[in-house]
């Protein structure tokens, strides 16, 4: 563990030099871009440390001052103290969470062993999928070439969703992904050998639904690929907003069919107010926002069209209508000054 030498529970730190070197010899490896004049970075300090000890001969930590290590800073895109990647055999993810020893340990202990979770049988597997969240799960049901491939995919596509293998002997092998409201796609020809390309396209291809709850769990799985002509926002009151998503998916899911250039979601209007307030303008649900732009671009600001829930309720065909006329320019954007 070349970067995790020295005294017990001591972090070291790494220049441009033992940078390359630490991030090529450890498979694994959580770094802490950071100022010593910050006070955010002075704080992070002990809890990294604390960290870094209950983590030890597991994941190794470093540190970089980035103040002194400005080549390594502008190659990073540091523009923030502290700034915390985690490197699995050379690929990075930021690490955006909680900066507490506890968040820290529990984000690496996740991230660190096999993302794929065993099931032991198809009644155990019914449990986790009524128990799931936001995040897309990934089932595959077969032998053990099948989940050799299945977790060396999932190892590298961890944000992706939650992914479960439930071994059988007996039948076809099965690869499916549960995501949204009850929506179950089946990998087509997995009963025969599934190589690595294969799954990754199916992985990536089917985790977005065709509706369904957008949260931090799940956002950067649509701001990486789902995002870049704009999005369709379904904003329900917060206190039903789970039980009406379920009971208007088949009215958001047919105008999805027809503009599949757009994900099709709904959010919790309380746990993401401010974004619900602020960045969609919407302060009195239920309303439908339509995002038009890149949204995974911080260059250009997205236009914003808002449809008024009609009191009758909403139908396919005139949500439908609506997205038509606002692609064909007969509706005025939104100021995102008149909030």
């Amino acid at each position: 563990q070349e970067a995790a030498g020295g005294e017990a529970g001591r972090v070291p730190d790494l220049d441009n030099d033992t940078f390359a070197v630490a991030v090529k010899a450890n498979p694994l490896l959580f770094v802490a871009f950071y100022a010593p004049w910050c006070g955010h970075s002075k704080q992070l300090e002990p809890e990294f440390e604390k960290a870094a000890l209950a983590l030890e001969g597991r994941v190794p930590f470093a540190k970089v001052d980035a103040t002194y290590e400005t080549d390594l800073a502008l190659a990073y895109d540091i523009d923030g103290y502290p700034t915390i990647f985690f490197f699995r055999d050379g690929v990075r993810e930021e690490y955006t969470g909680n900066r507490d020893n506890s968040s820290l340990v529990t984000w690496l202990v996740q991230r660190s062993g096999s993302i794929v979770s065993d099931v032991a049988s198809e009644a155990a597997l019914k449990e986790r999928l009524d128990e799931r969240g936001t995040p897309a799960i990934f089932v595959a049901k077969g032998g053990a070439s099948l989940k050799e491939v299945f977790t060396q995919v999932a190892d590298y596509n961890r944000l992706l969703g939650t992914y479960l293998f439930l071994e059988r002997s007996a039948g076809p092998a099965v690869v499916e992904v549960h995501r949204g409201i009850d929506e179950r796609v089946e990998m087509p020809g997995a009963a025969e050998a599934v190589d690595a390309q294969r799954l990754l396209e199916f992985f990536r291809t089917e985790v977005v639904a065709t509706f369904g709850e957008i949260g931090e769990e799940n956002y950067q799985v649509y701001n990486n690929g789902r995002s870049g002509v704009g999005m369709v926002w379904a904003i329900f009151s917060a206190e039903s907003f789970r039980e009406d998503a379920r009971r208007f998916k088949d009215v958001f899911r047919e105008a999805a069919m027809r503009f599949p250039q757009f994900p099709f979601v709904y959010v919790d209007a309380a746990t993401y107010a401010e974004h619900v307030e602020l960045e969609l303008g919407c302060s009195e649900p239920p309303a439908v926002v339509l995002q038009v732009g890149n949204l995974s671009s911080s260059d250009t600001e997205a236009k914003r069209y808002m449809l008024a829930w009609p009191q009758e309720g909403l139908t396919a065909a005139q949500l439908s209508s609506w997205l038509a006329d606002v692609l064909a320019g007969k509706v005025e954007a939104e100021d995102p000054l008149d909030l």
